[in-house]
């Protein structure tokens, strides 16, 4: 979906709107001009578009979606209006839903809200001072003045900065936000869904029952940071796998000869780097087997181990005898099922008088 970033001014005798996209295009409309035609094309194309704000889902949204569904309203009303409503949200302290319900207000457009990712309680002009915006501008004209004709550029020029900032800060979180995406798709969810955070979204997939996987048959690859190689061969293989479509299964994998190394690449990173020489005389080791006779060797067998001869023939792949097997089985219960007394050497000497292959019957699946 296409991204649209922006922001609202609301005055009792007038409002305004920057609707801009990442190209730099942008739609400026007011009540100051004819906005009809390009609301209406809008508002057919709400689709399309997902609008992108700062605290826009609690303030922005329910300006955006009233004027759409009042277009044909004459303009003193609409401005009468959202001023009525901004002043309840910010001033008032209303809950935004409440003020949206008064005015019989719904939500008719996706809207996704880059202050939701950001630490509780920064604003806009303090995010965009973090992230050294070149402009910083408060609010050039009180909210409770009327505005006049020449107030409009000036107040708009405001606006289309706020809208900037928006962009900014979405340049720092937009990955987290374009991870929505993908859980939509994955578990097939209502696009209103990207709204909510990263966890709410997955949260309401994990626990909808009704809800299965739908992994895409192709995807396009997308690496998991982003790179700043400085050699060109890793330039070269940042180029070949970059959009790569791809499916579930795919692997990709390259060889590439750095100084006296061999690498391979692949979409995990790089997942091995040899060094170029002549071996000779290898000697093979099983790393299995060479841990076990380390233990042995150093006698680093674990408290748990009652019988260490036992565990040697173990070891050393040697045939235990069936008192052998019976006394391992004893030795690995867990703490809470194997009694002090069950430990005990004269616990297990009345236990081996017994009939064995009736005590291997009962210990089935110990040894």
């Amino acid at each position: 979906m296409k991204k649209l970033y922006y922001d609202f001014e609301i005055y009792n005798d007038f409002w305004g709107v920057v609707f801009k996209g990442k190209d730099g295009r942008k739609i400026v409309l007011h009540s100051r001009m004819d906005f009809k035609p390009a609301l209406l094309r809008l508002k057919s194309n709400l689709e399309t578009f997902v609008f992108v704000g700062f605290n826009n889902l609690r303030y922005d949204t329910a300006m955006l979606n009233y004027l759409l569904q009042n277009i044909h309203v004459d303009t003193s009303t609409q401005c009468r209006t959202m001023y009525n409503m901004s002043k309840e949200i910010i001033q008032e302290g209303t809950y935004f839903k409440k003020v949206m319900a008064d005015n019989r207000v719904g939500v008719n457009t996706y809207e996704m809200d880059v202050s939701n990712y950001l630490n509780q309680g920064m604003g806009a002009k303090e995010m965009a001072c973090r992230l050294h915006h070149p402009l910083l501008e408060t609010l050039p004209i009180h909210p409770d003045k009327s505005i006049t004709d020449s107030d409009v550029d000036k107040l708009m020029l405001y606006c289309e900065n706020d809208v900037d900032i928006v962009i900014a800060v979405y340049d720092l979180v937009g990955s987290e936000m374009d991870t929505i995406w993908d859980i939509i798709d994955y578990f097939g969810l209502d696009k209103s869904e990207c709204s909510n955070t990263v966890g709410a979204v997955v949260e309401n997939a994990l626990t909808d029952p009704t809800l299965k996987p739908n992994p895409p048959s192709r995807f396009r690859y997308k690496s998991p940071v982003a790179f700043n190689f400085k050699t060109q061969q890793f330039k070269d293989v940042e180029e070949t796998y970059k959009g790569l479509m791809l499916e579930p299964k795919s692997t990709f994998k390259m060889k590439l000869d750095i100084g006296d190394m061999d690498v391979t690449v692949g979409l995990g990173g790089i997942h091995g780097a040899v060094k170029q020489n002549n071996y000779t005389n290898l000697i093979d080791i099983d790393a299995k087997q060479y841990y076990p006779e380390q233990i042995d060797k150093y006698d680093q067998m674990p408290n748990t181990v009652k019988d260490k001869k036992v565990m040697r023939k173990l070891i050393n792949d040697k045939e235990l005898t069936v008192q052998e097997k019976v006394r391992l089985s004893l030795d690995t219960l867990p703490g809470p099922v194997r009694s002090d007394e069950m430990a005990s050497n004269e616990y297990r000497e009345a236990m081996w008088q017994k009939d064995l292959q009736q005590m291997l019957d009962e210990t089935e699946g110990w040894q």
